[in-house]
């Protein structure tokens, strides 16, 4: 499908500073509970309304997740969860907004795995 390479996406995520991307989602972090130093921020959940700081997002290791609704992952996954884009769109989003190169995508068919087992 594509020449999308899982080290290219882990460099592409790196670019990013998860909280600030997600800040704009979040009314406030809650400084009693986060850890600048750390870069480790807490706030209630962009996903459900609630009124504690269960939305925790870990800058170091690139995840946010929820302890209230258990919603995770990347920086990709907040914008296909949050922003609603497809995993392309996401991938073109964020080599936009890190002014990197997006690489090319392939439309070749992968080759069928019976092609493969007849050999």
């Amino acid at each position: 499908m594509s020449n999308i390479t899982q080290q290219f996406l882990s460099d592409l995520k790196s670019k990013v500073n998860l909280s600030e991307f997600i800040q704009p989602a979040i009314s406030q972090w809650d400084k009693a509970k986060s850890n600048p130093s750390r870069q480790d921020w807490w706030a209630s959940c962009p996903f459900h309304h609630e009124n504690t700081s269960s939305f925790h997002v870990d800058n170091k290791k690139g995840y946010y997740h929820c302890f209230g609704c258990n919603t995770h992952g990347s920086v990709i996954d907040w914008l296909m969860n949050y922003q609603r884009m497809t995993y392309i769109e996401a991938i073109k989003h964020l080599c936009s907004v890190t002014h990197t190169e997006m690489p090319q995508l392939s439309h070749q068919p992968k080759e069928n795995y019976t092609t493969h087992k007849n050999l």
